[in-house]
């Protein structure tokens, strides 16, 4: 089968759109949606409808959409992600907030081999960043491949048989298909489809053949002035527009 695997599309309605034209004539299977659906970006509405289009789906939340939600309060959010948070929540329909209030905490099984989370199988709302963050994830799991957002880097994590652990950043280029081996273990980040925050501006996802282990990892242009001016456009704060265009 063939996963589509997206993170953190922030409400950034032309990225998504980008990926959905991409992905058309593909035979995906399933789609993996590892959370934060919503905030910073000012199409709410119109991506959580297009998540919801999707004819076969595994779907997390993640710390925005909670929030979004009134599920929580932003109190850990830096002012500005506040600021967007809390606009997000008074611009979604009320069926679509409570479609957010509904999704599930990860970790969510896909498989006997997958699970999908937002932060991290042991906490939705931890940042795996560090060799250490995967180790301590690895050693109280036990899925074959984790797949996780919430950083908006691309990465995976390698966990052998023999308890190596091996971290593969992922440039950003166009495109990048990794072959992985069955026997070890994996933690694997697909980056951000609406924030990328690795300098690259270009949006970034993951397709997975399960029938030979294969990910590649694509990044995307899209129209990113069309998200900074509907951004601009709702009095969002003009650094949510900027760094768009700069990768942060």
């Amino acid at each position: 089968m063939l996963y589509a695997v997206i993170s953190d599309v922030h409400a950034n309605l032309q990225a998504l759109q980008s990926v959905l034209r991409f992905v058309r004539r593909k035979p995906i299977g399933a789609w993996l949606v590892l959370g934060d659906l919503v905030g910073y970006g000012a199409n709410p509405n119109e991506v959580v409808r297009l998540i919801q289009r999707l004819r076969r789906k595994y779907v997390v939340r993640g710390n925005h959409d909670r929030v979004a939600a009134g599920l929580d309060t932003p109190e850990l959010f830096n002012e500005i992600a506040a600021e967007a948070v809390l606009w997000t929540r008074k611009t979604l329909l009320p069926a679509l907030r409570g479609y957010l209030r509904h999704l599930p905490a990860g970790p969510v099984p896909v498989n006997t081999t997958m699970v999908i989370t937002h932060g991290a199988p042991i906490d939705e709302d931890m940042y795996i960043l560090s060799d250490y963050d995967a180790l301590l994830n690895f050693e109280r799991t036990s899925a074959r491949i984790v797949w996780f957002g919430h950083t908006h880097l691309p990465i995976i994590y390698i966990y052998t048989t023999d308890g190596q652990l091996t971290r593969v950043p992922i440039p950003p280029v166009r495109k990048i298909r990794i072959r992985l081996d069955p026997r070890y273990r994996y933690l694997i980040n697909p980056g951000s489809v609406g924030q990328p925050r690795d300098r690259c501006p270009w949006l970034s996802f993951c397709l997975f053949r399960d029938t030979d282990w294969t990910v590649t990892f694509y990044r995307l242009p899209y129209d990113i002035y069309g998200a900074q001016r509907r951004i601009r456009r709702v009095g969002l704060p003009d650094f949510l527009a900027h760094r768009l265009m700069i990768g942060i």
